[in-house]
């Protein structure tokens, strides 16, 4: 939930062709990142290289100044929310078994209520198990058809940066529900039998997650 990252590429616009080509990328061998405007220097913004930009025009070959384009930065994490998702199902059900309570299986149902909630908090900026239209965790299982009267949700959101990996994230996460008094009960609560988990990643760097059981 933070303001919208950016750098600046390279912008090739050929006065004498009428060609445009950007951004370029760092011929590097095996790392070929993207060459950015950082600081008052153009570096890979790979490996961080420092790079003079070609001043020629890649079609003719006529002197050409590159600009500077501002894009947006992704800085999601490298892993990707299903792998995410497994590595604190995982992380759940190890604390479940260092605690003695039984360990619960994956709902593809209960996912699929969690990432409509991740996804609603990212969009509309908030952070709460009731939603801005005040709808809330039960609400949202009746509005999927899930019938169960067993309802239990945590919500958790991290910016862990692009290059955290799963079980990184999964540990940021499950670390501060069972920081949470409430939150841990839900985790370690021996009557549930399944849970199922959206992460929804914002390109700001932002990770939603929601859990909810049965």
């Amino acid at each position: 939930m933070t303001g919208n990252a950016a750098v600046e590429i390279t912008l090739y616009n050929c006065s004498n062709c009428g060609s445009t080509n950007g951004p370029t990328y760092h011929d590097g061998g095996s790392c070929e990142g993207p060459v950015l405007h950082i600081g008052d220097e153009w570096r890979c913004g790979n490996c961080g290289t420092r790079i003079t930009p070609s001043e020629s025009c890649f079609d003719c070959g006529t002197r050409t100044v590159p600009s500077r384009l501002q894009t947006p930065l992704d800085l999601r994490p490298a892993a990707s929310p299903r792998s995410i998702e497994q590595a604190i199902h995982r992380q759940v059900n190890k604390l479940r078994r260092e605690h003695s309570v039984g360990t619960i299986t994956y709902s593809d149902h209960l996912s699929a209520i969690a990432l409509q909630h991740s996804r609603d908090m990212a969009s509309r900026e908030y952070f709460n198990h009731e939603s801005p239209d005040g709808e809330s965790a039960a609400d949202r299982y009746e509005r999927f058809g899930h019938n169960d009267r067993s309802v239990g949700e945590n919500i958790a959101f991290r910016q862990p940066g692009p290059t955290a990996g799963a079980d990184e994230v999964a540990r940021q996460v499950v670390e501060g529900w069972m920081d949470s008094s409430g939150h841990r009960e839900n985790l370690l609560r021996d009557r549930f039998e399944a849970e199922g988990l959206g992460v929804f990643c914002d390109p700001d760097r932002t990770v939603y997650v929601t859990q909810n059981f049965r």
